[in-house]
């Protein structure tokens, strides 16, 4: 793929839930994001000091999507998203870097512990996913057919997140799919072989 056709191509692409309704969806065509909550003082734009890298506030909830004890929950949790949760799309893979008090976790298919899997405040990026692990994952596939490899992760803010947890009863939660590896690496193998499945 020629640089003009790579940059054609997003290097992110955020979905944002909230109780699994999608609230958001943005296409990121720099290498690197920050998904955080921005008071009102600070409107939706610029870097936090950071030059070059955009920006994701999360949006206020659609009417009647909280109610009760849910709704006092996310009022609560707002103030520990400001400095928010970083992200950055790489030769090597996503990774992501937690700024807020808020806890985060993430779920993806490309770690070897058991999870769940708490992304600390450090001063170096956390690997979620491993576009070599996809490649090898491709390869399998591609020899054997069956189940494609999975092929992004998700991230849960102010709750524990598994794979197997109901999207739909965490407030916050954001789905990064490896959008270019999925298209121009999967798809294609999908139609020389009708018969896989994606």
């Amino acid at each position: 793929m020629s640089d003009a056709e790579a940059q054609s191509h997003p290097c992110l692409i955020i979905t944002l839930y909230y109780l699994g309704h999608e609230v958001l969806k943005r296409e990121i065509f720099g290498n690197d994001v920050r998904i955080a909550h921005f008071p009102s003082s600070h409107g939706t734009t610029g870097s936090l000091g950071l030059v070059g890298i955009e920006r994701i506030a999360l949006p206020k909830p659609p009417p009647s999507l909280f109610t009760g004890r849910k709704e006092q929950a996310f009022a609560s949790l707002l103030p520990y998203m400001e400095k928010g949760v970083m992200l950055a799309s790489t030769k090597l893979g996503i990774y992501a870097k937690r700024f807020c008090q808020a806890r985060v976790f993430w779920t993806g298919p490309h770690t070897s512990e058991s999870g769940p899997h708490k992304l600390e405040c450090t001063d170096h990026p956390v690997m979620l996913f491993s576009r070599q692990a996809f490649q090898q994952e491709l390869a399998v596939f591609s020899q054997s057919g069956g189940a494609p490899p999975r092929c992004g992760v998700t991230l849960c803010f102010g709750e524990e997140l598994s794979d197997t947890d109901d999207l739909s009863s965490k407030l916050i939660t954001v789905q990064v799919p490896s959008r270019p590896c999925l298209f121009k690496t999967l798809q294609p193998l999908v139609t020389r072989r009708p018969w896989i499945k994606i």
